[in-house]
């Protein structure tokens, strides 16, 4: 009997803040768009876009895009907000009293709330790994045709010909050849070299005119109108398309796996920092649940919930920051989130324990 009101009342807790977590969210990201539109209008409808982009298209595309960056800032909270109003009914009738003479306790209540703040990081883990790189190139080349600035650039530098190479747009698709546009190339002996493309042609690069290309002699100066130039000598590129692109994507753009597989510092810290979300949300639940769930806070539950939610934000800024000072140090990306996580988990697991004891 005792299993089977424990299940129901499970399966209460679970379906009642799953909702709550879900309408929170829902709106979080209505009133998000919501501000960003009423601030960004301007600049959306004065930008002068080229004559294949339709504008309202555009700013749909750009907020569906943004959809999972906003869900993965605010699913902690969501949950943690979820869980308070599941349980704000049971402290403020005085429920929360009968089911603890009853001898169900705290711990146990707190099962189906952990539960699904486990789920919730894993959401929030495969938003960051796989939803969020892929559309990391999407809304920036939507975002640089209505402000027109090249979020798409990059710059780079070629050791065996001592040149720097800038490309004011790189097209850099997955499984396609890179395509550039407005390149320029600056030789380490002087002259530079400007184009209005640059393509994979013939197993090689090919600059594709109008072609400038300033030579230095000594004193002398000259230059030349050119349509078409293979980058051979002194101007190659010895590079095939998929290393180009590997080496110009940044890691935003890279999934965990990509992320494993490069293996370097950086590469190393933001794949730990992904893989942390998984926890986020459960810390933040252990904080928040000893915080309101006490009997002093039966007549004053929106003060309680607002220090709920106050105290469950610390564990998430802490998280947050030693991932910036994990990319910044020299110490091993392991060692630095893991001694992060363990110093944002141990006082909510301390707050836990007291209270379900």
């Amino acid at each position: 009997m005792a299993q089977a009101v424990m299940g129901t009342l499970d399966r209460y807790i679970l379906k009642r803040s799953l909702s709550a977590a879900s309408l929170i969210l829902f709106l979080a990201i209505i009133l998000a768009i919501f501000f960003d539109l009423v601030l960004s209008l301007e600049q959306f409808l004065s930008a002068r876009l080229d004559a294949q982009y339709n504008r309202w298209s555009l700013m749909a595309q750009l907020y569906l895009c943004r959809i999972p960056i906003i869900i993965n800032g605010i699913i902690p909270f969501a949950v943690v907000a979820g869980a308070l109003i599941c349980l704000t009914p049971m402290l403020k009738k005085g429920e929360w009293t009968a089911v603890i003479a009853g001898g169900i306790s705290p711990h146990r209540i707190a099962l189906p709330l952990c539960i699904l703040a486990l789920g919730a990081g894993l959401i929030q883990c495969i938003c960051n790994s796989y939803i969020n790189p892929r559309l990391y190139h999407p809304v920036q080349a939507i975002e640089s045709a209505f402000d027109n600035r090249q979020h798409t650039s990059r710059i780079w530098h070629v050791e065996d010909t001592q040149t720097t190479w800038y490309a004011a747009r790189c097209y850099l698709p997955k499984n396609d050849v890179p395509y550039f546009e407005q390149v320029f190339i600056a030789p380490k002996n002087g002259g530079a070299v400007f184009a209005k493309n640059m393509q994979w042609n013939n197993n090689t690069w090919v600059l594709g005119g109008p072609i400038y290309h300033w030579h230095v002699h000594g004193d002398q100066q000259s230059m030349q109108e050119l349509k078409s130039l293979p980058l051979t000598d002194s101007l190659s590129l010895q590079l095939e398309p998929e290393l180009l692109r590997q080496e110009l994507l940044t890691r935003e753009a890279f999934n965990s796996l990509e992320l494993w597989e490069r293996g370097e510092h950086m590469h190393m810290t933001l794949l730990l920092n992904r893989l942390s979300a998984i926890v986020v949300p459960l810390i933040a639940i252990l904080y928040a649940l000893p915080i309101f769930m006490r009997f002093a806070n039966q007549h004053r539950i929106l003060v309680a919930a607002s220090q709920a939610l106050l105290i469950a934000s610390i564990p998430v800024a802490l998280i947050a920051l030693t991932g910036m000072a994990a990319d910044a140090s020299n110490w091993s990306p392991w060692l630095s989130n893991s001694l992060g996580l363990i110093i944002a988990a141990l006082p909510g697991i301390y707050l836990f324990r007291r209270w379900s004891a």
